[in-house]
């Protein structure tokens, strides 16, 4: 018969309408779905399958079997639902890719084979946890680290260039020559920087200063083999302006060793016309002579030149001295009159000072002498 053939079931009773098949015991009943031409698809069902989604794939073969076979979706009696299998043994047994529009949401446990589960964005995974048993042990090709155990205490993760491997650190982890970091070297000092809150230095081809105390405390651009112990600081002025009383060397060599707004060398000239200078402690004290010394105590100076050449050799005579830096008197700290200008004589390690006039035996108690700024 030619022509679309509309057929109609209605039942206008309370039970609505029904379109039955009914088969034999055991028996499938279906509905086929043909063009005249193809097997195409087919609804069927029984007993034993459930219910059946038939539909024959193109280019097999054209035959009532054949559509028989291609079931693509099954619904057991028990509820199990099958996408590509006739026997699901899950709520959902899915066989081949799925893909998911929307999101997925797993409310019991999400089981995958190690093998089978790839294109994880680990990015994406914002709470719970993963732990050894269930991730194993990723390759250092696939950007872990190939490792099984955790190694001993202490050790350190340390890469050969082609795997990871954990022990203890060595000395050859740290290159040597690195001014980043300091490296213990028995056989040769490193050339390095310390900066910490309280000490810092200050690296240099001569003699590394040492500055410890308040961080403004300073030493001269280009000073060498300075020293400052600690101290320093800032003071509120006038209920709000802070001022600061830093300690500071400006002449090589000079020490301070605390106290408050103290300075070893003249902060002026060069950094090597007032060296050896050293300030004890105490508040706002200068020793800005060659060798000169201030013990302790507030405001004090100690500034006088030593007279003399300390580029002379040590074991210099007595008369070149004299031609190179006239003496001037010398008074005893002791009681009577002014001795005559003492003989000096000097050896390769120290020079000594002893008066021809008033001879003493030397002692730990015997009196001081000053010979201009110096300390002898």
């Amino acid at each position: 018969m030619a022509g679309d053939i509309l057929q109609r079931f209605w039942n206008t009773g309370a039970g609505g309408a029904k379109l039955r098949y009914v088969a034999g015991t055991g028996a499938t009943s279906q509905i086929q779905l043909t063009d005249g031409v193809e097997w195409l698809s087919a609804i069927a069902g029984n007993n034993q399958i459930g219910l059946q989604f038939r539909v024959r794939a193109p280019g097999t073969t054209n035959s009532e079997a054949q559509l028989e076979s291609s079931a693509r979706l099954s619904i057991l009696r028990n509820g199990n639902v099958g996408v590509g299998l006739t026997a699901p043994t899950e709520r959902l047994h899915v066989i081949g890719n799925g893909l998911f529009s929307g999101n997925l949401t797993v409310a019991g446990a999400l089981n995958a084979s190690g093998s089978a589960l790839t294109n994880l964005n680990a990015g994406n995974v914002t709470t719970g946890t993963l732990n050894s048993a269930r991730l194993g042990v990723v390759p250092a090709a696939n950007g872990g680290t190939g490792l099984s155990t955790a190694g001993a205490a202490g050790s350190f993760l340390r890469s050969n260039g082609a795997g990871w491997t954990s022990s203890a650190l060595q000395s050859s982890d740290i290159p040597a020559g690195s001014t980043n970091y300091i490296q213990n070297n028995p056989a040769s000092q490193q050339a390095a920087t310390v900066n910490f809150t309280g000490l810092r230095t200050e690296a240099n081809a001569e003699s590394p200063n040492v500055i410890g105390g308040h961080s403004i405390n300073e030493v001269t651009s280009n000073v060498v083999g300075a020293t400052i112990g600690g101290g320093g600081g800032e003071q509120i002025i006038g209920g709000d302006v802070s001022m600061g009383f830093p300690n500071r060397v400006t002449d090589n060599y000079g020490t301070v060793g605390g106290g408050f707004g103290n300075t070893a060398g003249d902060n002026a000239g060069t950094t090597t016309d007032r060296t050896y200078a050293t300030v004890g402690g105490g508040l706002s004290n200068t020793a800005s002579g060659v060798w000169s010394t201030v013990g302790g105590g507030g405001f004090n100076t100690a500034s006088g030149p030593c007279p003399v050449d300390f580029t002379t050799p040590r074991w210099a005579t007595t008369a070149s001295l004299r031609a190179s830096a006239p003496e001037p008197s010398i008074k005893d700290r002791s009681s009577g009159p002014t001795p005559p200008p003492p003989t000096r004589t000097f050896s390769p390690r120290r020079a000594t000072i002893s008066s021809s006039s008033t001879p003493r035996a030397a002692s730990a108690s015997a009196p001081t002498r000053r010979w201009g700024g110096c300390m002898w």
